[in-house]
């Protein structure tokens, strides 16, 4: 496979030195088909599918492909193999100049490609020079609560405090209306929808989050006085900046991403008892096939899962007072508290549980007359 002989500096230059190619290709059926099935899904950046066509008609140009429509059928009969051909390519162009963020373009294009054109899932090469993950730091309580530290206006508040404690993906949060938010309950923990339209893969979820974080979201929807259709916050490069900025205001060690206040949220919702596919279903990930029957359980239920993780502590900043989780006075609790405190030399009577269950100055009282005995 000849290697591509029209190279740029850019994507868009070599791309546009043969915008009229391009446009004949277009009235081909193949791209026709194609371009209509990517527009159903929805993607989220308006210029996905633009990009997608680029990238294909590049390859097209490159390996010499006069007839698009020939050559699709050629992959259907078994005579092409596209797994082959698309990674000989990609690693055909990262020897070239082209930057690794235009090699992810051409390489998500050949995976959606495959994928809608029903031609199989195919696993092409990483290709680059930053091919490996980069290690990022993770989150601390502490870490956070200096982010916050730094966080002078309610825009950078809320973006922080709901991210940390809901575990939106940047991409989602950015896409937020106001209406998105439960701002009409009166009790933590607030309902987060994040719907289909804006959630990765198209697969819309339900979080929660904290009364500091409704606080501060209340306070920019004041001060902007933004509309339930408005969304929260900006677009999603202006938010990243924002977080950037943050982090090296708050001097923090190592190298920091949007992305671990997601992780911080699964181990703060995993160190508070919470089955993991509960955790994995409240931050918006796609539950495996044994944890499916997790999908059943209804948002009241997940209220009452997330709300371990407020009692726990495990999810609040400003060192608000623990709420102690409410105690069962049901009759049959009620007699086993009786029966261990007259076990104690205690005694009282059930009217007395009935007015305040777990009165500590009775107790000590009690406890202190029975050290004098």
């Amino acid at each position: 496979m000849p290697l591509p002989t029209v190279m740029g500096l850019t994507y868009g230059r070599y791309i546009h030195e043969h915008h009229l190619t391009y446009e004949k290709w277009d009235k081909s059926k193949v791209m026709v088909d194609f371009l209509a099935r990517v527009g159903g899904l929805r993607p989220k950046k308006s210029r996905t599918p633009q990009l997608y066509r680029n990238s294909m008609c590049k390859f097209w140009l490159d390996t010499r492909v006069e007839d698009p429509d020939a050559w699709f059928e050629s992959l259907k009969g078994g005579l092409v193999d596209p797994e082959r051909a698309f990674s000989d390519y990609l690693i055909g162009l990262s020897k070239t100049e082209v930057g690794d963020s235009y090699l992810n373009i051409f390489r998500a294009a050949f995976i959606k490609f495959s994928r809608v054109m029903k031609l199989g899932e195919i696993d092409l090469p990483k290709v680059g020079q930053n091919t490996r993950k980069r290690n990022f730091s993770p989150f601390s309580r502490e870490d956070i609560a200096k982010l916050l530290q730094v966080s002078i206006s309610p825009r950078d508040r809320a973006l922080v405090l709901l991210a940390a404690t809901s575990g939106v993906r940047l991409g989602e949060i950015t896409e937020l209306k106001v209406e998105d938010i439960e701002l009409d309950r009166d009790q933590e923990p607030y309902k987060v929808k994040v719907s289909d339209s804006i959630a990765k893969g198209q697969r819309g979820y339900v979080t929660f989050t904290t009364q500091e974080a409704i606080e501060a979201i209340r306070t920019l929807i004041g001060q902007n006085g933004l509309t339930p259709q408005d969304k929260l916050f900006t677009k999603r490069s202006r938010a990243h900046f924002v977080f950037k900025r943050l982090v090296r205001y708050a001097k923090l060690d190592g190298e920091r991403c949007f992305h671990s206040l997601r992780k911080f949220v699964k181990v703060s919702l995993l160190s508070s008892s919470i089955p993991e596919p509960i955790a994995e279903r409240l931050i918006g990930h796609k539950l495996g096939t044994i944890a499916q029957t997790y999908n059943a359980f209804s948002d009241e239920e997940l209220r009452k899962y997330y709300q371990k993780a407020i009692d726990s502590s495990a999810l609040v900043f400003y060192g608000r007072v623990r709420r102690e989780p409410r105690l069962d006075t049901s009759e049959e609790v009620k007699r086993q508290v009786l029966a261990v405190l007259e076990g104690l030399g205690i005694v009282f009577q059930p009217e007395t549980l009935d007015r305040n269950p777990i009165n500590p100055e009775i107790i000590k009282e009690k406890m202190g007359a029975l050290r004098e005995r």
